[in-house]
C-alpha cells in the first residue's frame, strides 16, 4: 500500500490497518491518530513528524524507521521492534514501550514523560533520558550479576497475594553513581509517575488547553470529567494565591499510574511542593476518601512516619496557618465522589515530607514487607512453593534497609526496593488488581 491509498481509506474513517506492509512508504507529516498498524511492517518508513497520537503500533516492525519529531502520545508500541529507529525529538508521552526492542534507537530529546518501559530492551540506546536510564546498567557494575540471579530466580513466579490477576516480578537496578542517591521522588520519576508541569500552565494557564487533558478527547470522555479536574486545578490555585507569600521554589507535579483505565485518578492527583523561609519543605496534594484508602492497606502493615521539627517551628507557622485556613475553606469536591479535598505535610528533608504526603493523601500507602510479596505459597506445589522460598531467600540475604510501596487504586503498583551491599539499590515491581 501506498501513502495515498492509505490517506484515502484513513480519510473514509477506516482505521483497522493492522499486519499492513508500508515497509519504505513515504508517511510524513500524515495525521493518523488512532490509526490500528499493529502487527504492520514498516522498516524504513518515513514517519516524520506524523500524528500517531492513540495509535495501536504494537507488535508493528518499525526498525530503521524516521519517527523523528512524531507524535505518538498515548500509542501502543508494545513488543514493537524500533531496532535502530530515529525517534529524535519523537513525543511520546504516556506511550506504551513495554518489552519493546529499541536496540540502538536514537532518543535524541524525546518526549518520555509518563512512558512506559517495563521489559524494554534498551541496549546501545543513544541519548535515552533519564525517565529510560533506569533500565540501562554500566557493563561494569559489580551487582549485574546479582541483578542477573534475581531476574533469573523469579522467571516464571507471579504476584498473586490479593490480586484477581497474576503479574508477573520484574528486576531493575540503581545505579547510585549513575543517577544519584535513590528516594521515593527518584523512583517514580524514573517509572514514569510523577510528571513534571510548568508552573505558569498550572497557577496561570488556560486550564482547558493542559496537554495530558487531550486524554479525554481520545478517549471520546464527556464533559463531566473534564469539569471535575478543572475544579480541582481551580481549588489549587486558590491555596497556591493563599501560600505564595511563604514558599519559595515552587513545583508542580501530576502523579499518574500509566494506567489507562484508571484515567479519572490521573486526572484529579497532583503535588505541589515549595520550600519555606527556613529551608524545609511543605507540600499539597489532593486526598482520596477513606474508603479508596483502604484498598492501600491489603495484606500490608503501614510504616508510622512520625512527626518532624519543621510542624514546631515559629517561620515556618504563618504558612501552616494559611494552609489549614485556606484548605479548611474549601469545600469536598462536587464532581468526584472519591475525593475529600486538600492536605498538606512539613517536614525539614524534602524525602520524608513527600512520604508523609503521599501516605496522608491516600496515593501511596508505604508499608512493611508481607510475606504475600512473594506470591500466594501453595504447598501442594513443590516446585512453586520452592521457587517462592528461594527467591525470597536471595532478596532477603542480598539486600537490606527495605522500602515497600503500593501504588493507585485498581491496577496497583507494587514495589519492593533494597539496598545492595556496596549502596545501589534492587528495585523489584509488581501489579495487582484489585475491585
Amino acid at each position: 500500500m501506498n501513502r495515498q491509498e492509505l490517506l484515502e481509506r484513513y480519510t473514509a474513517l477506516e482505521r483497522d490497518f493492522s499486519g499492513i506492509d508500508l515497509s519504505g512508504a513515504d508517511l510524513e507529516k500524515l495525521n493518523l491518530s488512532g490509526i490500528n498498524l499493529s502487527g504492520a511492517n514498516l522498516r524504513q518508513t518515513n514517519l516524520k513528524e506524523t500524528n500517531l497520537n492513540n495509535a495501536n503500533l504494537s507488535q508493528a516492525d518499525l526498525s530503521q524507521a524516521n519517527l523523528s519529531d512524531a507524535f505518538l502520545f498515548l500509542a501502543n508500541l508494545n513488543v514493537a521492534k524500533l531496532r535502530g529507529a530515529n525517534l529524535r525529538g519523537a513525543t511520546l508521552a504516556d506511550a506504551n514501550l513495554e518489552d519493546a526492542d529499541l536496540t540502538g534507537a536514537d532518543l535524541t530529546d524525546a518526549n518520555l514523560g509518563g512512558a512506559s518501559w517495563f521489559g524494554a530492551n534498551l541496549t546501545n540506546v543513544r541519548n535515552a533520558s533519564d525517565l529510560a536510564g533506569i533500565f540501562c546498567n554500566s557493563p561494569d557494575n559489580p551487582n549485574l550479576k546479582l541483578l542477573s540471579t534475581l531476574r533469573e530466580a523469579c522467571q516464571g513466579l507471579f504476584y498473586t497475594y490479593g490480586s484477581e490477576s497474576d503479574y508477573p516480578y520484574q528486576v531493575f537496578l540503581w545505579e547510585v553513581n549513575q543517577r544519584g542517591e535513590f528516594n521515593l521522588e527518584k523512583l517514580f520519576l524514573a517509572m514514569g509517575h510523577l510528571k513534571g508541569i510548568t508552573l505558569d500552565d498550572f497557577y496561570t494557564g488556560d486550564i482547558n488547553t493542559l496537554e495530558w487533558f487531550q486524554i479525554l478527547n481520545y478517549r471520546g470522555e464527556g464533559s463531566a470529567m473534564l469539569k471535575g479536574a478543572q475544579e480541582v486545578i481551580q481549588g489549587f490555585r486558590t491555596l497556591m494565591a493563599q501560600l505564595e507569600p511563604y514558599l519559595t521554589n515552587w513545583q508542580v507535579y501530576r502523579l499518574t499510574s500509566n494506567t489507562q483505565d484508571e484515567i479519572e485518578i490521573d486526572l484529579y492527583t497532583y503535588i505541589l511542593i515549595g520550600q519555606t523561609a527556613v529551608g524545609d519543605w511543605l507540600g499539597l496534594s489532593t486526598e482520596l476518601s477513606s474508603e479508596w484508602q483502604a484498598v492501600h492497606l491489603m495484606g500490608c502493615s503501614p510504616i508510622p512516619l512520625g512527626r518532624d521539627l519543621a510542624i514546631a517551628k515559629p517561620e515556618n507557622q504563618a504558612a501552616i496557618e494559611v494552609l489549614e485556613s485556606a484548605s479548611s475553606r474549601i469545600e469536598r469536591f462536587e464532581n468526584i465522589d472519591y475525593l475529600e479535598c486538600f492536605v498538606g505535610e512539613i517536614a525539614e528533608q524534602r524525602d520524608l515530607m513527600l512520604k508523609k504526603l503521599f501516605d496522608r493523601a491516600g496515593f501511596i500507602k508505604i508499608a512493611e514487607l508481607g510475606e504475600g510479596f512473594f506470591g500466594e505459597d501453595d504447598q501442594d506445589n513443590n516446585e512453586e512453593h520452592n521457587q517462592n522460598q528461594n527467591f525470597a531467600n536471595l532478596v532477603k540475604s542480598n539486600l537490606t534497609n527495605f522500602q515497600f510501596y503500593r501504588f493507585s487504586q485498581v491496577i496497583v503498583h507494587v514495589y519492593l526496593v533494597g539496598q545492595t551491599e556496596d549502596g545501589d539499590w534492587i528495585i523489584i515491581h509488581t501489579q495487582s488488581t484489585e475491585t
